[in-house]
This record gives C-alpha cells, structure tokens and sequence, in this order.
C-alpha cells in the first residue's frame, strides 16, 4: 500500500504520523496497488495542491534555496546583496547563488566570467548577513558537464565552490528550453533522449544537484505532448536510480509548479521513483533570476515530495550535510587539481 500524507482528507484510512514533529498532524491515505495509475497522486494534487494559492502547509519546512542567479549571471536581474535581503525576508537559512557555466557553441550565457569578483562579492554578503542568520554558500550551475567535462573539471577544480549543479540545457545541439526540439521528431523520441542523455551526465561528472530535471517537460507540454512518465519507465527509471547511486541530489525545480496544464502528477511518480531507488536527498530550488522569485512556491513542492513519499525536512538535501558525496576533486591533494589549475588558466 502506498501512503500519501496530507493535512486533511475526508476519505481513505487515518494512522498516526509516524514523525509529527518534522511534518505536523496529518493523515495517511492509504492507495492499493492495483488502483489506477496516478489515481492517488491525481487525488492528492486536486485535494490539497491548490497551484493559484500554494498553500499546503501553514509553515513550510524548506528553507533552503540552493539554484538563485544574480548579476554575475547574463540573465540574472538583481546582485547578491539584493537577493540576501529578500532571502532574509522570506525567512530562508540557508542559500547558494549559483551562476552560469556555459560551453555550448549556441549559447549566450559562455564560461562563468569575474568570477573572482562573485566570491568577493559572496564574502561581502556573508560579512553583513550571516550575523543575521543567512548561510550564503558558493556555486555554479554547469551546462552539460559530460559534453565539456576538461573546461568544467578545469573550472570547479580551480575555485572552492560549496555546490556544484549540473544541468542539460542541450540536446543534440539544440536548447531544450525551445519548443524547436519537438519539431523534427516524435514527442516520445525527444523525451527518451532528454532522460538518457540526463543519466550520462549525471554518471560521467561528479555533481552534488542535477537541476530541473523535469525542464523538457516545459516545451514539451507548450508544444501539446505532455508526459505521461509511465510509456517511458524504463528509461526514466535507470537515468533516477543514476542518479541515486552517484549519490547525486535530485532538484525538484519550483520554477514551474503553477504553470497551466499542470505536470505536477508527472513529477509525483518520478519522484516516488528516484525515492524507491535508493535517492534520499532531494533539493526544492526556485532557480530564480530575480530576487523576487527566491523561495517561490515552497509549499507546493512540501505537497508534492509528501505525495511521493519523502520525510520531511529529513530527506530534503543540505550543504555539507551527511548526504552530500566527498569530491576528490576538491582534496588540495588531487592529482586532477594541478592539471585542471594549469588548464583553466592557461
């Protein structure tokens, strides 16, 4: 029986919260295993994920926002201070400005540049907010690690990042955040290969996140071919169980828990997935490029990763937490780390 845990339900079979401390009084809902695909996940979703008011839990237990972008970004729209403050006011602990690392040919974001001057702008921030109780960790945000692994390696070997994300912004050369992607081939075809080319990243490079890993689903659902993760299991299984066994962080995005059509049910199942494989820290990151959209959407996300079945806040991913994998890339005794120095700054 699979169990759901919601803060009300007028159906199903009520049992104790077995940790009411991490996620307060609520009730089981108790969904058999031969019930429709979905069914309870579907239920959950119209019951108690209201997307125009978000409003799940009267306090949400994420308070961390590990994928924010600022100025030392192309896109990013507001400096690290900017974002501080806004983190502080939405009542966060912990966040990690991650800026973009790009190599692709077609891209306008290019390599991560000043970035001497985005750590000593974080030490800035940290000397007038951690006082204040705002932990501010490094970060980067790597397009397509495995397909430029010497300039990626070269960079996170040169400089003491706390985070490192990994992303596919590409796909056979073409931006996946373009509707273009489905043009040439069948809806089934661009999604099989969006989640096996997200394995082979997450298997070739060492990352402590792999973000938004739903984001092809974006263009995917505006071209009119929504995902229905279950005619892909395999594939989207192994690249999660990948993922888990690398003992890699899962980014459940926040960016589009409200959009209209909704793949909030997509994202139930293969979370409940990435969870039966052994994958035990998932991020919730707003990936915001305005400080407005720090922390956004949160109890959304509490919904969705309850509905999956993750204890909260235990299974949710921290920096320099018990879960996050030692890099050897980053012992100042890596063989890696000389050649990586010499690469980069030559």
């Amino acid at each position: 029986m699979a169990q759901i845990m919601v803060k009300s339900f007028s159906g199903g079979t009520a049992k104790a919260s077995p940790s009411p401390a991490h996620i307060g009084e609520g009730r089981f809902l108790e969904c058999s295993k031969d019930a429709p695909r979905n069914a309870c996940a579907r239920e959950f979703l119209a019951q108690y994920c209201v997307v125009s008011k978000g409003n799940i839990m009267s306090n949400s237990c994420i308070t961390t926002d590990y994928h924010i972008h600022s100025t030392f970004s192309p896109d990013g729209h507001h400096t690290p201070a900017e974002i501080c403050r806004l983190a502080l006011d939405r009542g966060l602990t912990e966040i990690a400005i991650t800026e973009h690392a790009e190599w692709e040919p077609g891209s306008s974001q290019k390599v991560f540049a000043r970035v001497d001057d985005y750590f000593a702008a974080i030490e800035q921030c940290r000397a007038t907010y951690e006082p204040l109780g705002l932990t501010i960790y490094t970060g980067v945000e790597l397009g397509n690690p495995h397909e430029n692994f010497a300039e990626a390696l070269a960079l996170v070997s040169a400089y003491p990042f706390d985070v490192i994300l990994g992303s596919l912004h590409w796909l056979h050369g073409e931006n996946i955040h373009d509707t273009s992607c489905f043009a040439r081939r069948s809806a089934h075809e661009v999604y099989a290969d969006y989640f096996t080319e997200l394995g082979r990243m997450a298997a070739a490079f060492d990352l402590d996140i792999v973000t938004h890993f739903d984001r092809i689903l974006w263009p995917g659902t505006l071209s009119g071919a929504m995902l229905d993760p279950w005619q892909l299991e395999p594939v989207v299984r192994d690249t999660l169980a990948t993922i888990a066994r690398r003992g890699q962080a899962l980014e459940l995005n926040t960016r589009f828990l409200t959009h209209t059509p909704s793949w909030n049910e997509a994202l139930i199942t293969m979370l409940r997935w990435f969870r039966l494989a052994g994958g035990i820290g998932v991020a919730v990151n707003s990936d915001a490029h305005r400080a407005g959209e720090v922390g956004r959407y949160t109890d959304i996300a509490a919904g969705l990763l309850l509905a999956a079945g993750f204890d909260l806040p235990a299974q949710l991913y921290r920096i320099h937490s018990p879960l996050q994998v030692e890099r050897p890339w980053r012992e100042p005794s890596s063989p890696l780390l000389a050649a990586s120095l010499l690469s980069y700054t030559g």
